[in-house]
């Protein structure tokens, strides 16, 4: 007799993509564990089988979305080319995955706005930013190595990068009809590389 096959991470998946649908309808605090198993078409029961509670399924959903993002950075990091080559390169592949996650942008500024009461999201979105700063810090200190950038600390030009591109994020949110997110994030990011780079 063969074994049972494990269906946890299938059931797992099933649970995250409800959760995202009923989230992005009633929002995250006005979702109940009973809407999504709705949605997910399982038990109630079923859901706290494989996650505690809400809390743990927007943890789940933001773990997997930034993980995307890493890998996103790390596949770019590890090419070769220019630091500014690897940054536009990057800049152009997250701006792609965003745009194809426009129906969930009111979820993830839920999330954001999460962060500031609630400890176990701040923890996450923290663990984010500073992995994400590890990530770049390497690509900004290679153009400054290679003469490409100024001299500068690679960690906060780092960091400022990041605001620039969080910040793109936040304006196209504003205005989610009108702004052109992919040209809005291109071109900031284009104007910081021009700033920090060695004039001629």
């Amino acid at each position: 007799m063969s074994p049972r096959p494990d269906v946890s991470e299938d059931r797992k998946r099933q649970i995250t993509e409800a959760a995202i649908k009923v989230f992005s309808r009633k929002g995250i605090e006005g979702a109940r564990m009973d809407d999504i198993a709705e949605e997910s078409g399982l038990s109630k029961g079923a859901l706290y089988w494989y996650f505690k509670g809400k809390e743990e399924i927007v943890s789940t959903i933001l773990s997997a979305m930034f993980d995307r993002e890493f890998e996103m950075v790390e596949k770019w990091r590890l090419q070769e080319g220019s630091a500014s080559e690897k940054i536009t390169k990057m800049t152009d592949m997250i701006a792609d995955d965003l745009l194809k996650m426009r129906p969930f942008m009111p979820v993830l500024l839920e999330f954001w706005a999460m962060s500031f009461r609630k400890k176990k999201v701040s923890e996450i979105i923290r663990g984010f930013m500073y992995h994400y700063l590890d990530l770049l810090t390497p690509i900004i200190q290679q153009g400054i190595d290679e003469g490409e950038f100024r001299p500068v600390n690679a960690k906060d030009a780092a960091m400022s990068l990041g605001a620039v591109m969080e910040g793109s994020i936040l304006l196209w949110t504003y205005d989610i009809k009108n702004v052109e997110f992919d040209s809005l994030i291109k071109k900031s990011v284009e104007i910081y590389l021009a700033g920090i780079a060695v004039k001629g």
